[in-house]
C-alpha cells in the first residue's frame, strides 16, 4: 500500500510543497525545501521561521529514509540552496548535503525549457551533486521502473499561465502497481496542459498548486475562471485532490473553493488532508505582528548570517544544531 505524507505546505505555515511517498520498492521525497518572503511591507514573523526550522527537520528525517529525491524546478521553495541562506530559506550547505548526497536525483532539465535564473541554479546543482548522488537523472518526460513501482515525469509544464516568465516545472507520477498519485508543483491550475497530464495518469490522488488569487495582477477574473474550470475538471475525475501552495497564501481560499461549486468531499488543502490545523502564517502575517511585536535585531541577525536567540532553542529541540553549527560558528 502506498504511503503518502504531505510534509510542508502553505496551509501548514510555510511556502513549500514537500511530499514523501513510499511504496514497497521505493521511498521518494519530492521538493525538500521551504521558504518565506517579505510581503506587503512585512518581513516574515519569527513564528514563520520557527515553522520553517521544524519543517526542515522533518524533511531531513525523511531524506534519511528516501531512496530518491525529486526536484520539480529550481525555485528555492522547491530546491534547497547550496549555500547558507538564513533570510529566505533558513538553509545551509550542510542541509543540502544531507538532503541530496547519496540519493537518486530526478531533476527538471536545467538546459531546456527553463528561465535563465533557474537554469543557472539548476546547472550549479547538477555540477555539485551529480558526482555526489547515486544517480542524477534528467526527469522531463521520462519513466523509471523499480519492481512493481514506476515513477514517471511529465514533459515540461508551464509554471502558471502559458507563456509565463516563471518558466516550467515537471510533474511526478508514482504507481506502485495498485495505486497511483500525481504531484504537480506550481502549475497553479492556470493552463490546460497541466490537467491533461494529471488526468492521463489516472491517479487516485492529485497534489497540485492552486492559483495565486492573492495577486490580482496575476489572477484576474479570466484566470480565476480558468482555474475554477480546471479544478472542477480535476475533482470530477480524481477521488482525492489536495490543492494548496499559492492558493493558501490567500485568506479567501475557502471562498474560492466554494465558488467552484460542489466539489464533493475529496478536495482539501494539505493541512486538512493530514488532519492538522490550517495555519496560513503568510496570509495572516499582519495578525502575527499585531499579536507580537518583533525586535528589529531579529531580522538584522538573520541578514548578518546569525541565528537569533529565540530560534536557537528550536534548533536544539529539533536536533538541527549540527546542520547549522559550522556556518554559524557554534
Amino acid at each position: 500500500m502506498m504511503d503518502v505524507r504531505l510534509v510542508a505546505f502553505e496551509s501548514m505555515g510555510i511556502r513549500s510543497m514537500c511530499t514523501f511517498v513510499r511504496t514497497a520498492e521505493l521511498a521518494v521525497l519530492i521538493d525538500p525545501s521551504a521558504a518565506c518572503h517579505a510581503r506587503s511591507g512585512l518581513k516574515p514573523h519569527p513564528v514563520e521561521y520557527e515553522v520553517l526550522i521544524r519543517k526542515r527537520s522533518a524533511m531531513l528525517a525523511l531524506c534519511d529514509q528516501a531512496d530518491a529525491v525529486v526536484t520539480s524546478h529550481y525555485h528555492l521553495d522547491h530546491l534547497s540552496p547550496l549555500g547558507n541562506d538564513l533570510v529566505t530559506t533558513f538553509s545551509t550547505r550542510a542541509f543540502a548535503d544531507r538532503a541530496y548526497t547519496g540519493k537518486m536525483l530526478f531533476c527538471k532539465d536545467p538546459d531546456r525549457n527553463v528561465t535563465d535564473q533557474q537554469g543557472e541554479r539548476g546547472r550549479e546543482f547538477r555540477r555539485v551533486y551529480a558526482r555526489k548522488a547515486s544517480a542524477f537523472q534528467i526527469a522531463d518526460g521520462r519513466s523509471f521502473g523499480f519492481g512493481k513501482t514506476t515513477i514517471s515525469f511529465s514533459p515540461a509544464l508551464w509554471h502558471g499561465t502559458e507563456g509565463t516568465v516563471q518558466g516550467y516545472v515537471v510533474g511526478t507520477s508514482i504507481d506502485d502497481g495498485g495505486e497511483r498519485m500525481v504531484h504537480a508543483s506550481d502549475v497553479q491550475l492556470l493552463n490546460e496542459g497541466c490537467v491533461d497530464w494529471m488526468l492521463a495518469q489516472g491517479p487516485g490522488l492529485a497534489v497540485v498548486a492552486g492559483p495565486p488569487i492573492f495577486d490580482s495582477e496575476r489572477v484576474r477574473r479570466q484566470e480565476r475562471e480558468i482555474s475554477l474550470r480546471l479544478l472542477r475538471r480535476l475533482a470530477a475525475e480524481v477521488p482525492k485532490v489536495v490543492v494548496d501552495h499559492h492558493l493558501l497564501r490567500s485568506v479567501d481560499w475557502r471562498n474560492y473553493l466554494q465558488e467552484a461549486g460542489d466539489l464533493g468531499d475529496g478536495v482539501q488543502c494539505a493541512a486538512e488532508a493530514e488532519g492538522v490545523p490550517v495555519l496560513q502564517h503568510e496570509a495572516r502575517r499582519q495578525e502575527l505582528y499585531e499579536k507580537e511585536e518583533v525586535d528589529e535585531e531579529f531580522h538584522h541577525d538573520l541578514e548578518r548570517g546569525r541565528v537569533p536567540g529565540r530560534l536557537r532553542g528550536v534548533l536544539e529541540e529539533t536536533g538541527m544544531r549540527d546542520v547549522y553549527k559550522v556556518a554559524l560558528g557554534w
